[in-house]
């Protein structure tokens, strides 16, 4: 039979060979070691030791195990969904400002700190260049443009010619983490409208 009384019971939590005396275990039985979200660093390997010590004769005995944290994804989250409308000559946004990094808990978009890069296909009529699309300057997080762009892409859909209406373009969003240079990427297709036409979206937060 065994029994855990006139035990002492002990944990301690290595990072990469090195006493982490900062994790602690939130268990209230000290025979269970547990941690909060985001208490342990991606992209690191921890071993946890257990200690258990016969308070009466001293004797102790130990065993530890290895966790290796791998780091998250990247996800990209286009509000609105993948298909979109857009008047002519009106300003539009797509906005990836939700996207994250399962890595930061609660950070979202340039707060978690990633880098965006926003550009355009032409889907029909199918051509190399994205002849219907304009980017507005409010799309870049300084005026110069220098500092790269924000996390929302505002355009106009220009009606240049008698193929305009009815366009359908592709919108393409890559972000980026600067550090671990992990990438993901996403899209919306807009359809132009005339200005006289009721806008329908079609929301899909799946992308």
């Amino acid at each position: 039979t065994q029994t855990t009384r006139g035990l002492s019971i002990s944990w301690n939590v290595f990072r990469d060979n090195a006493l982490d005396p900062a994790i602690k275990s939130t268990a209230k039985n000290s025979f269970s070691f547990k941690l909060s979200p985001y208490a342990l660093v991606a992209n690191s390997e921890y071993r946890v030791r257990l200690t258990a010590t016969q308070l009466t004769t001293l004797a102790s005995a130990s065993m530890s195990v290895t966790l290796i944290v791998e780091r998250g994804d990247l996800i990209v989250v286009v509000n609105g969904g993948a298909d979109q409308s857009a008047r002519m000559d009106e300003l539009a946004i797509f906005d990836a400002s939700s996207s994250f990094d399962e890595d930061k808990d609660g950070l979202t978009g340039l707060n978690a700190g990633l880098e965006y890069t926003f550009t355009c296909s032409q889907i029909e009529p199918l051509a190399e260049e994205c002849q219907y699309i304009e980017f507005d300057d409010k799309s870049y997080i300084n005026e110069d443009n220098t500092a790269g762009f924000s996390s929302k892409l505002y355009f106009t859909t220009k009606n240049t010619d008698a193929n305009a209406i009815g366009s359908i373009s592709q919108l393409n969003v890559e972000i980026r983490d600067p550090v671990t240079y992990r990438t993901a990427t996403g899209f919306t297709r807009v359809t132009a409208k005339s200005t006289e036409t009721a806008l329908v979206t079609i929301s899909d937060n799946s992308v």
